[in-house]
């Protein structure tokens, strides 16, 4: 069982009551515990919810709700009506001695949170009731409502109290209709009885949430004014590879500085430092805040950097046309990142540092992984080959969002030589040129590219950036412009002092850049077909080597 839940005996004034609280078999139908919800809820129950005498498996991840009072009847309320099926009953077993005087208790009863609190208890359980049906698919539920999918459309209802008037024509004029980081809602309701609605979109968890991402994201809290206060994974989906942000309520506030720098330190520390997201779940909050956040390794300089980042954006607004925002998708660029199963040890690794040093300013059209399945001999091997590997690590990045496609070239002769045949006109099954080069698996992984530029570069290559807002894109696609260029090298380091240096070479060595570097595919397709041979079973000249013929 998941859970086990079982019965206690009650002291008043330091007497043990001759009244016991007897778990039954009952507990597991939903009516019964609605029923006793509400009488609870009146005060008129004999007997809560003998939720002190809960057991738990440990690893399910359910946890007590941060509320003042009733937490536990939260919780096992929650098990009771959504969980029953993986729940056990000790009608026998008297767990606990439950203290009816206790401070706590006491406490929440002198401030009238002890009959507030089951009230809202009862209209919580009674909303998470109509949240599955035949028409509707339950999503989740939180402390102010629950989600359900009714086709095509996401519907969040609150709980009776959670939302008022004001706070709902708030949201409606501040949240963007569309376009945003958060869900775009339609409300319905009057009074303190609301829900809203959203278009249900395909979408992923934010398992893993990219530092760039985070950066983004607060970014545009600091756009629209607004402060997303409730950060953690589950309160975000990945969606056509962006985040957003869907905990509808009253998480969202105005821009306020002290919740600002919270939530850009919980972000922090479950992207860039993987931490749980209740790591700092009861982290203070206010002018003090910050000193907790220099705890949290490079937290200030990431806040530094998005603040100086969502600046520069403003700033450049000015003298830079319209149509160019300071951060837009790149709509005619793919990245592409090269790997081979030599690679599998440190795949992961690197292509988390190639996309988040290439993503700034711009994001690109698509990102694509194009794996060589070729099992060896390889050229300047350095490890042996693990196929199986990479093509998992490959898959557990698509899934975290940091790669949209995973191109794996095809092995068969047939294939292969159709993709010499439309580059060189020569009908050969050869994958790789006589020195090991793979030519046949890079061709066909460009011809996969429905952009027409692609930034490709090798897995292994290291990438040094002193300032993320440039647009260093913008400076390779001007460079590709004129008619006879082929391909832009990406940047290479220079001494500060070294200044500028045109690039030039003898007749016939301008060699297109393999390593990293832009290419415009429209291009290569109109140049084919290459001067290229086969000798002795392979291919005479790697592809960029014929390219230079």
């Amino acid at each position: 069982s998941a859970f086990v839940l079982g019965g206690n005996r009650l002291i008043a004034d330091g007497q043990l009551l001759e009244r016991v609280n007897v778990a039954t078999p009952q507990l597991l139908n939903s009516k019964v515990v609605l029923n006793r919800l509400k009488e609870m809820a009146e005060g008129t129950a004999d007997n809560e919810l003998p939720s002190c005498n809960l057991l738990l498996r440990r690893g399910l991840g359910h946890r007590y709700p941060d509320v003042r009072s009733a937490e536990d009847h939260w919780l096992v309320a929650r098990l009771l009506l959504q969980h029953s099926s993986a729940g056990a009953i000790l009608q026998d077993v008297l767990y606990s001695d439950y203290t009816l005087t206790g401070k706590v208790t006491s406490d929440c009863l002198s401030k009238q949170l002890h009959s507030a609190a089951r009230r809202s208890l009862f209209a919580a359980a009674s909303t998470w009731s109509q949240a599955d049906g035949p028409e509707r698919s339950f999503l989740g539920q939180g402390q102010e409502g629950v989600v359900s999918r009714i086709g095509a459309t996401v519907e969040k209802r609150f709980y009776p109290g959670v939302l008022g008037q004001d706070r709902v024509n708030w949201m409606q004029h501040h949240l963007p209709s569309s376009g945003g980081a958060v869900v775009a809602p339609t409300w319905f309701g009057s009074g303190s009885n609301w829900a809203c609605t959203y278009p249900w979109e395909p979408s992923e968890p934010a398992d893993v949430i990219l530092i760039e991402e985070a950066q983004e994201f607060l970014r545009w809290c600091l756009s629209a004014g607004v402060v997303c206060s409730n950060v953690k994974r589950t309160n975000f989906r990945r969606v056509e590879g962006r985040l957003k942000y869907i905990d509808i309520g009253n998480s969202i506030v105005p821009m306020d500085i002290d919740v600002f720098m919270d939530a850009a330190a919980r972000l922090y520390a479950i992207s860039e430092l993987a931490l749980p997201d209740d790591e700092l779940l009861r982290r203070k909050r206010g002018p003090d805040a910050l000193a907790d956040d220099n705890e949290l390794p490079g937290y200030g300089e990431f806040y530094a950097q998005t603040l100086e980042d969502w600046a520069a954006s403003n700033w450049r607004v000015s003298s830079t046309r319209s149509e160019e925002p300071a951060s837009f998708t790149a709509a005619n660029v793919t990245l592409m990142i090269k790997a081979c199963s030599m690679n599998a040890e440190h795949l992961s690794e690197q292509v988390r540092h190639i996309v988040r040093q290439l993503r700034q300013p711009r994001r690109f059209a698509e990102t694509i992984l194009a794996i060589d399945a070729f099992q060896g001999p390889f050229l300047r091997q350095h490890a042996e080959g693990n196929l199986n590997l990479l093509l998992q690590q490959a898959d557990e990045l698509r899934s975290a969002g940091l790669i949209d496609r995973v191109l794996v070239a095809p092995l068969d002769a047939e294939a292969i030589r159709e993709v010499n045949e439309r580059w060189f006109g020569v009908a050969s099954s050869a994958s790789h040129n006589a020195r090991g080069v793979p030519v046949a698996p890079q061709l066909w992984a460009f011809e996969q590219v429905a952009t027409r530029y692609v930034l490709q570069c090798d897995i292994d290559v290291l990438i040094c950036r002193n300032d993320h807002a440039h647009d260093y894109l913008a400076d390779m696609l001007a460079a590709c412009d004129p008619q006879d260029v082929l391909g832009v090298a990406f940047n290479i380091p220079h001494e500060a002092a070294a200044g500028w240096r045109p690039y030039d070479a003898p007749p016939g060595e301008y060699v297109p850049e393999v390593r990293c570097g832009l290419l415009d595919l429209s291009r290569l397709h109109a140049s084919r077909p290459w001067h290229n041979q086969e000798v002795a079973g392979a291919l005479e000249l790697s592809w960029y080597r014929s390219l230079q013929q």
